[in-house]
């Protein structure tokens, strides 16, 4: 997630990614080569929609 506010803070001070930081940053969300942030943020709404449930049963 570090990756998303580090890109984040450089375009709010008007710095544009290069090709080659806009296919990196492709290839976190997606995992290819590396663990998916897309899949970590899916598991945790997961997650957090189970506990929820959880949480109006009682």
């Amino acid at each position: 997630m570090q990756v998303l506010k580090d890109i984040r803070n450089e375009n709010m001070h008007g710095k544009n990614a290069s090709l080659k930081e806009a296919e990196e940053l492709r290839d976190i969300i997606l995992g290819i080569g590396k663990e998916s942030i897309l899949m970590i943020c899916l598991e945790i709404k997961a997650r957090l929609n189970a506990l929820c449930k959880e949480s109006y049963k009682r």
